[in-house]
């Protein structure tokens, strides 16, 4: 064909303000069914799966957790990966996704903080740039 069809991607971006505000109404929603814990910060020697299945058990939490860390990687998160219902991920690469995903969220010390900033330093990027 001489002007056959041709491919064509309707993939569209959703904003930057939407996103932010999906995130915040999804750590609210969480927050107003009792489900947003915060410990203080995870120090173990070695990472040892025990240690992460006593602590969820002290807290109470069963089902699927977010834990929300400030780097995901180090002893902690060696020890949560291991349990099926976990998922870990790092405060400034939380998803509303990730928010409605789980059950229950346990926030380690420091990472609210990073949470409530992730918008905020886009929005001040882009005040400078104008």
């Amino acid at each position: 064909m001489a002007h056959g069809p041709k491919p064509r991607s309707y993939h569209q971006k959703t904003p930057a303000k939407m996103r932010r505000l999906a995130l915040r109404s999804a750590l609210s929603s969480r927050a107003s069914e009792g489900a947003v814990y915060a410990v203080a910060p995870l120090d173990w020697e070695t990472p040892r799966t025990k240690a992460a299945v006593a602590l969820l058990d002290a807290m109470g939490l069963k089902g699927k957790t977010l834990v929300v860390m400030e780097r995901a990687s180090g002893v902690a998160q060696r020890s949560f990966r291991n349990i099926p219902t976990m998922r870990i991920v790092e405060a400034r690469y939380i998803t509303p996704y990730d928010v409605l995903w789980a059950r229950d969220l346990l926030f380690c010390a420091g990472t609210l903080e990073i949470v409530e900033g992730v918008g905020r330093e886009r929005e001040s990027l882009g005040a400078r740039a104008s």
